[in-house]
């Protein structure tokens, strides 16, 4: 007996086809036992096996801790090559449809299998591979010959518009079974049973106020009457209760005859409590206007005292300012008189310090012409005369300097009176304008 040999589909290895011809042990794989798929070569023992069965190979090996091909026991490491040889043997293979149980008759090569049954939607020849809805929500998966069918008249999740009201629109399932029960239009019956004939479920409250088997009470039922039953025996009971009825009218007018006469009673006591609350309203109204008009003399002798008030106290401050600025004057003007002093001490200062340093400099010059006739006469003593030249010089310098300091410190302290005069006349300003 031939051996049956099963292949996977090439980009579809999911699924698996019967080899009709070509089919040899050397296409076999040696893990799995069907015809190789991506054949690789093992290295040491030059066995072939599928690529998805190397992977469990090295997996199980991993996980046993045994290190070595399941083959031939030697190898440590595995290693594998893609075999083109063997790939074109195996794609050139005549195979059956992999739907061929559930009827498909197809028969052609292994590497054009892929393309027969065209897993994605209605592409494709094979009209009995399963595909999927393309619905996302749908998780069905129909022969792709009743895909159409499936998609356009029995998918729950295919649009769907409500054939009542014309107005929702959802998918089949939530129209029929959340949208049914709710729709003003969808017919329902009479929840009495009255007729066979359906009614759109918006209509059944009207159709309930004239509907022969609803439950109704009597028209006398203000009156007394407790009868409670379907509106086609309500005319009988009133014929057939009609003196009863009337007794019960009759009771009911005198009763409210009774309770009139004491609504009427009710009415005059109101009548007089509006009459004593209009009295103590007006009461109130005369105490509100002399209330009011005691309060405005008070404001007004109040307001009074507050203007008097304020001219006093507008009077005391322009007493406290008029002294004030009489006696910032005096100060300003005690300030420029100093302030003219220390400029006269200043100015008188600053000649007597030219003065002083004019007559050194001359006599400087003075003993710098008579050293300068000995430095003709003799080097040595030039030398001489030329230390203390320079070292009178220095001492010059720093008298100059000191001078100088001087004069810059007086010329801080003059801008600082200047600052301190401004800041008084300010003042002074500022106080004349105040009110």
């Amino acid at each position: 007996m031939a051996t049956k040999f099963q292949a996977y589909v090439p980009r579809a290895a999911e699924l698996v086809c019967d080899v009709i011809a070509g089919g040899k042990e050397e296409l076999q794989c040696k893990f799995c036992g069907n015809v190789l798929h991506n054949p690789h070569q093992l290295s040491c023992c030059r066995r072939h096996s599928c690529e998805k069965c190397v992977d469990k190979m090295r997996k199980s090996i991993s996980n046993s801790g045994l290190k070595c091909c399941p083959f031939c026991k030697k190898s440590k490491r595995i290693t594998t090559k893609l075999n083109m040889g063997l790939l074109s043997q195996v794609n050139i293979l005549k195979v059956h449809c992999p739907n061929f149980d559930s009827g498909c008759a197809w028969e052609g090569r292994l590497n054009v299998a892929a393309i027969h049954i065209a897993l994605r939607g209605i592409q494709g020849e094979c009209q009995y591979q399963k595909v999927k809805c393309k619905y996302q929500e749908c998780k069905s998966t129909p022969l792709r010959k009743d895909l159409i069918r499936h998609e356009t008249g029995l998918c729950k999740f295919r649009p769907y518009k409500c054939k009542y009201c014309l107005n929702f629109n959802s998918t089949f399932e939530i129209v029929t079974t959340q949208h049914y029960l709710v729709c003003a239009k969808f017919p329902v019956p009479c929840p009495n049973e009255c007729t066979r004939n359906l009614m759109p479920r918006g209509s059944v409250q009207k159709h309930l106020e004239q509907c022969p088997l609803q439950k109704v009470s009597c028209d006398f039922q203000s009156a007394g009457c407790n009868f409670v039953e379907v509106r086609k025996d309500l005319s009988d009971h009133h014929r057939a209760c009609h003196l009863q009825h009337s007794s019960l009218l009759a009771k009911q007018n005198a009763t409210l005859q009774i309770m009139l006469v004491k609504t009427e009673l009710k009415l005059e006591d109101m009548v007089r409590q509006q009459e004593e609350q209009a009295r103590f309203q007006a009461h109130l109204q005369e105490e509100i206007k002399q209330q009011q008009s005691h309060f405005q003399a008070l404001l007004k002798k109040r307001f009074k005292e507050v203007a008097e008030q304020q001219a006093e106290q507008e009077a005391h401050f322009k007493v406290l300012l008029s002294k004030q600025e009489t006696k910032y004057q005096q100060e300003l003007s005690s300030l420029k008189g100093k302030l003219d002093e220390v400029k006269r001490n200043a100015s008188k200062e600053v000649n007597r310090l030219s003065r002083d340093l004019n007559a050194q400099i001359a006599e400087t010059e003075a003993k710098l012409a008579s050293k300068t006739k000995e430095l003709n006469s003799v080097k040595r003593e030039l030398n001489l005369l030329n230390t203390c030249h320079n070292q009178t010089v220095l001492a010059y310098d720093q008298k100059i300097e000191q001078l100088s300091t001087q004069c810059k410190q007086l010329k801080i302290k003059t801008a600082q009176l200047k600052t301190e005069i401004n800041d008084l006349q300010d003042n002074g300003r500022e106080a004349r304008n105040l009110p």
